[in-house]
């Protein structure tokens, strides 16, 4: 269970990151190019924890925790998809990139609450993870 956990917590953390920047851009307090780093630091960081929760829910027991391991999946796809979008937009020169940074910031915080609550429930159920 820890794996999966240790993951969905990285996954908090690089999504903070890159909402701030994202959110910073769309602010006009960075520039474009700023966001690029932080997108592929918050995918890469989603793509571990899909992989993770995936492995877990293979075995998973509890119908509650699996669905929210399935949600922890699609909003880091969803997240993923959203970070490509901006990675592209921000590396491009044109005015898209402000748009797919909300579009970002919006994927993460959602992303960011699902994995919160996957660790809670974690902690429920095995005190051990927390």
């Amino acid at each position: 269970m820890i794996n999966h956990i240790n993951a969905c917590k990285e996954c908090i953390q690089k999504c903070q990151v890159c909402a701030q920047v994202c959110q910073d851009c769309c602010d006009g307090k960075v520039q474009n190019h700023d966001c690029i780093k932080p997108c592929k630091d918050c995918i890469d960081a989603c793509r571990k924890c899909i992989d993770e929760c995936k492995k877990y829910l293979q075995n998973c027991t509890d119908p509650e925790y699996a669905k929210l391991l399935q949600e922890c999946i699609d909003k880091c796809e969803a997240c993923i998809k959203a970070c490509e979008s901006c990675v592209n937009a921000c590396s491009a020169a044109g005015d898209n990139c402000k748009d797919m940074c909300k579009e970002c910031v919006k994927a993460c915080n959602e992303c960011i609450d699902v994995c919160n609550k996957c660790i809670d429930k974690a902690c429920e159920l095995d005190s051990s993870c927390c």
